[in-house]
C-alpha cells in the first residue's frame, strides 16, 4: 500500500507504483528459439471492370472436339456454349463468328477477349452488312434500246421494242396477229441486273 497525495502528478504516481509493482522479466532475444516460418500472400482485389455494350448481332462458335473431319466446303459441327479456351505455348484455336440481323444496313460491334490473370482487354472489331438482293432500275442497264424522246412525225414515231426516256414508257411497237411465235426475234429486250452488294 502506498499513500499518494490527491494533488500528485502522473509522474509521481508512476514512480510510486514502481516501488510496489516489480519490474517484469524481459526474455533474452538471443536465447529464445525462432518461430516456424510462415508464408503470407497479398491478394489485391481486381480493378473494377467497365460496363461493356452487349454483343447482340455476333456470336462465337467453336468446333466440337469430337467432331469428325468435315467434307470439303462444309463447316464442322460447332457449339456456341464454349467461351473459354486453354492454349498451350504457340498453340492456336480456330473459331467462327456468326452474324445475324433482322434489319438491313451496315453494323459495327466490338468483340472483347481477356486472358486469365491479366486485366487488359483485346478487342476484335467486327463489321457486317445485311442487305436484300435488288434489281438495278436504271433504264440504261435494263433496256437494250433507248431513245430520249419520241420523234414527232410518222412513221419515225412508231417505235418498236424501245424505251422512251421522256415518257418513261417501254414501247413494244406493233404486234402482228397470227405470226408464228417461234419465228419472232428472240433478242434480249430487258436485262435484269442484281445491283446489291452481294
Amino acid at each position: 500500500m502506498v499513500d499518494i497525495a490527491i494533488a500528485a502528478t502522473i509522474k509521481k504516481i508512476c514512480e510510486a507504483a514502481k516501488t510496489v509493482v516489480p519490474e517484469p522479466l524481459w526474455p533474452d532475444p538471443d536465447k529464445e528459439p525462432l518461430p516456424a516460418p510462415v508464408t503470407h500472400s497479398i491478394v489485391r482485389p481486381p480493378p473494377n471492370r467497365k460496363e461493356r455494350p452487349a454483343v447482340t448481332l455476333f456470336s462465337v462458335w467453336t468446333p466440337s472436339g469430337h467432331a469428325e473431319e468435315p467434307e470439303e466446303g462444309k463447316l464442322p459441327e460447332m457449339s456456341s456454349s464454349v467461351t473459354r479456351w486453354i492454349l498451350q505455348p504457340k498453340e492456336s484455336k480456330k473459331i467462327f463468328v456468326k452474324f445475324f440481323s433482322k434489319n438491313i444496313g451496315t453494323f459495327d460491334q466490338v468483340l472483347p477477349f481477356e486472358i486469365v490473370g491479366a486485366y487488359k482487354t483485346f478487342n476484335l472489331s467486327l463489321n457486317a452488312i445485311c442487305e436484300f438482293p435488288t434489281i438495278n432500275s436504271n433504264y440504261k442497264n435494263v433496256f437494250m434500246a433507248q431513245k430520249k424522246s419520241r420523234p414527232s412525225q410518222a412513221p419515225e414515231s412508231f417505235l418498236s421494242k424501245t424505251y422512251v426516256v421522256s415518257e418513261s414508257v417501254f414501247d413494244f411497237g406493233p404486234l402482228l396477229i397470227g405470226k408464228d411465235p417461234e419465228k419472232r426475234q428472240s433478242d434480249e429486250l430487258v436485262k435484269k441486273v442484281n445491283s446489291s452488294v452481294f
